[in-house]
C-alpha cells in the first residue's frame, strides 16, 4: 500500500472524486450498475460538493450511507440530511438511494427492514468514500 500527497485540497479532492468516477463507469459498463458508499461528517463535505459535480450515469448507480445518527433525516445531526443538501439534491439524475433511517424506534428494530434494502446493492461495492473527522 502506497500513500499519496496533494499540494492541495483541491488537488487531492479531484484525484479522489476522479478515482471514484472511474470506478463507478467501469461497473455501470461491464455490469449495467454500480453502488457507492459514501460517509458523513464535516471532512467529507467538500468531497461530496465534488463528486456531485462529477458527470456520471447517476441513474445506474445505488447510493447508501455507511453510517447515520438514529434522528430525523430533517435534523441537522443527520448524516442523510447533509448527503441531500451537498449531494443528492445538485444531481440531476437520481441515484437509487438508500436511507438508513427508518420509522423504527430503535436501530435495532431496524436490522430486518434494511437487511431487506441493501440486498438490492449491487455488489462488490464499486467505490466507497470514509473520513475519520472529530464528530
Amino acid at each position: 500500500m502506497s500513500a499519496l500527497h496533494f499540494l492541495t485540497q483541491e488537488a487531492a479532492i479531484q484525484a479522489v472524486c476522479t478515482g471514484i468516477k472511474s470506478q463507478l463507469e467501469a461497473d455501470i459498463k461491464a455490469k449495467g450498475a454500480a453502488s457507492l458508499i459514501l460517509t458523513g461528517g464535516t471532512t467529507v463535505q467538500p468531497f461530496l460538493s465534488a463528486l456531485a459535480e462529477m458527470p456520471i450515469e447517476w441513474s445506474k448507480v445505488w447510493v447508501v450511507l455507511s453510517d447515520e445518527r438514529w434522528v430525523p433525516v430533517d435534523d441537522n445531526a443527520s448524516n442523510e440530511k447533509q448527503l441531500k443538501m451537498l449531494f443528492l439534491d445538485k444531481l440531476a439524475s437520481k441515484p437509487h438511494y438508500i436511507s438508513l433511517k427508518t420509522g423504527h424506534k430503535a436501530p435495532y428494530e431496524a436490522i430486518p427492514d434494511l437487511e431487506a434494502c441493501l440486498k438490492e446493492v449491487p455488489q462488490p461495492v464499486s467505490a466507497s468514500l470514509l473520513s475519520m473527522g472529530e464528530d
